[in-house]
Order: C-alpha cells, then sequence, then structure tokens
C-alpha cells in the first residue's frame, strides 16, 4: 500500500521532467572562413559550417582567420542553445569568461554581402562595419 501511494506522487513528477535533447542541424555546407568572405552572390541566407577564431570584446562579437583581412559579424541566434551540445556549451561560456580570442566552430545561416546602396555603412552588426552576418544556429566545437 505504501509503494503504491509513493507511485501516485513520484509518476506525474517524472512524467514532468524536462529531458533535454540536442536537436542536429542537418544540410550545412562546410565553407572556407576566408571563401564566407569572398562571397559575390546575391545576400541570399545559406546553412553553413565554419571555423574559426572567436573573439568577444566589448561590442564586436566577431570570428575571423588570421589568413584574411576582414572580420564577420557574428549575431548569436536565440535557438543555438537548444542544437548545441551542453558539454560544447559549457566550455565555450567558460572560454569567453576567461579569454578574449579562441577557435570554434560554428554551423549558421551567413548572410551577406548586401548589395551596394546609398547608405554610408552598408554592411551589418557594430555601426554596419562587417560585410557579412551569421547567425549561429549551433556551436559544434571549442578549442
Amino acid at each position: 500500500m505504501r509503494s503504491n501511494l509513493l507511485l501516485v506522487f513520484l509518476l506525474p513528477l517524472l512524467a514532468c521532467r524536462e529531458v533535454k535533447s540536442i536537436e542536429p542541424i542537418q544540410g550545412a555546407v562546410d565553407v572556407t572562413f576566408c571563401n564566407l568572405l569572398s562571397r559575390t552572390d546575391a545576400p541570399t541566407k545559406k546553412l553553413v559550417r565554419v571555423s574559426g577564431l572567436f573573439i568577444d570584446i566589448f561590442e564586436n562579437t566577431t570570428l575571423r582567420d588570421p589568413s584574411c583581412p576582414e572580420h564577420a559579424w557574428i549575431w548569436f541566434d536565440s535557438e543555438f542553445k537548444k542544437h548545441t551540445k551542453s558539454e560544447v556549451l559549457k566550455r565555450f561560456n567558460s572560454r569567453v569568461s576567461s579569454e578574449k580570442e579562441f577557435k570554434v566552430v560554428f554551423v549558421g545561416i551567413v548572410e551577406g554581402p548586401l548589395p551596394p546602396n546609398k547608405s554610408m555603412f552598408p554592411g551589418y552588426g557594430h555601426m554596419s562595419l562587417f560585410p557579412i552576418q551569421l547567425t549561429v544556429q549551433a556551436i559544434e566545437s571549442v578549442e
């Protein structure tokens, strides 16, 4: 009787607990950072996997590669946490709080470059100074 009563109280609690599952991102195209910056096609949204050095300094959150002269603006989509493994997310948060620059692999939607216009700042990010934007959907690895 006692065990039945215990089950009556525990089963609803167990049924309501949140189960976190990682939803993998399918269909990302591997691109190098320099190729991403040299895009000359129309500003369409494409799902890509790209690695580079992540930099988070004051108002700039950017990705760069020492072999390329430009930086790309990184905008974090609010969904990236549900596609990122918890251990990778912990490592990323730890590195962001302790280091200014570290290597990452992101999966995200790339936009840009914007077509030329009459605007003084025809780009993305801080003061529209960046040629492309990567909306991060998942962090695949942090080194």
